[in-house]
């Protein structure tokens, strides 16, 4: 294999003594998460969509001293209670938990060669390019709508965007963000932002917030009507659609990460 798996920045390949011969990706499979409350208590949350990639190969040096150090730093890596980005090909990446089977030493190599293999696990069913997209909009007129055509042609897969509006007036009234491509949209009803406020809404993880709040009495919508939609692989039409008066121009960026069912070129 050519190509140069990296985890949270270590090369698996022969610069660090590693050699991954098998790669495996089981996505998507369905991830069980159990956060921890306050008190000790557990919250199951189960049928999250997610995918599992397992890596094996050899790790050697030419002495046992040398493999033991090699070893030291792979399970430093490997060993970390936070997702880490997993890079599997050039453009392919997920942020992923790293679940280690465990160290095997090859009998008469004395010492100097061992199998690994480890499991990868992701809450995100799809690889995602390495770069972010962008697009903006901006709405002038404080009513009415507007909208951009959005270019995801290079995915293969959904892709759930970031929207940050910055706003250069206060303004109160509702703000309906559609995908006219789908026929899909969301709307943020009672939202009350001051000149300079960006509101930020992930689509992929649920948030919605006041970055950096210019004023004490702005707040996020108090009622949402809708479901969060994804940018489709190809051409899709966003629309803003807002409806808190003339002179309150407010302007759109839109960013997400192309998203990929298979791993990439491997080759």
């Amino acid at each position: 294999m050519s190509f140069t798996p990296i985890f949270d920045g270590l090369a698996l390949d022969d610069t660090n003594g590693i050699k991954v011969e098998k790669v495996k990706d089981f996505g998507p499979v369905t991830v069980k998460m159990e956060p921890t409350l306050g008190g000790g208590s557990g919250l199951r949350r189960a049928n999250i969509e997610g995918r599992t990639i397992r890596l094996s190969g050899t790790i050697s040096a030419d002495t046992a001293a040398t493999l033991e150090t090699r070893l030291d730093t792979l399970l430093q890596k490997l060993h970390q209670a936070d997702a880490k980005v997993l890079q599997i090909s050039d453009d392919r990446y997920l942020d992923a938990w790293a679940s280690p089977d465990g160290i095997k030493w090859d009998g008469g190599t004395a010492g100097t060669v061992a199998r690994w293999s480890c499991k990868f696990t992701s809450k995100s069913p799809y690889w995602r390019a390495s770069a972010e997209s962008t697009d903006t909009l901006t709405n002038s007129s404080g009513t009415g709508s507007q909208s951009v055509v959005v270019d995801n042609t290079g995915a293969t897969a959904p892709s759930w965007p970031t929207f940050e509006i910055a706003f250069e007036g206060d303004i109160s009234g509702t703000l309906t963000l559609g995908n006219s491509t789908t026929s899909k949209e969301v709307e943020f009803a009672d939202l009350n932002v001051m000149t300079g406020d960006t509101l930020i809404i992930n689509t992929e993880n649920g948030q919605i917030y006041i970055e950096t709040p210019a004023n004490a009495s702005s707040y996020t919508p108090n009622k949402i009507t809708g479901a969060f939609w994804p940018l489709e692989p190809g051409n899709n039409t966003v629309v803003m659609t807002v409806t808190w008066g003339s002179g309150s121009d407010s302007d759109m960026t839109i960013k997400w990460y192309e998203q990929h069912h298979h791993m990439g070129d491997l080759g």
